[in-house]
């Protein structure tokens, strides 16, 4: 791995952590139109996938707000 890899693969994290309000609200309104489209409930317990998504968002705003 070169330092150029390196520099590129930190660009796209720093670019992510910049944009992790966006993309949250984005997830969460995607995950909404889904639940809806399968005519399930928001109140109903979210599956696997559903808990990945919401796990990756958590850490997201925890690292912000360090």
């Amino acid at each position: 791995m070169s330092l150029r890899d390196v520099e590129r693969a930190m660009q796209v994290m720093v670019w992510f952590y910049n944009h992790v309000d966006t993309l949250g609200r984005l997830m969460k309104k995607v995950l909404t139109e889904q639940r809806r489209e399968e005519g399930r409930d928001d109140d109903e317990d979210d599956d696997d996938d559903d808990d990945v998504s919401n796990n990756a968002f958590q850490i997201f705003n925890t690292v912000k707000s360090q």
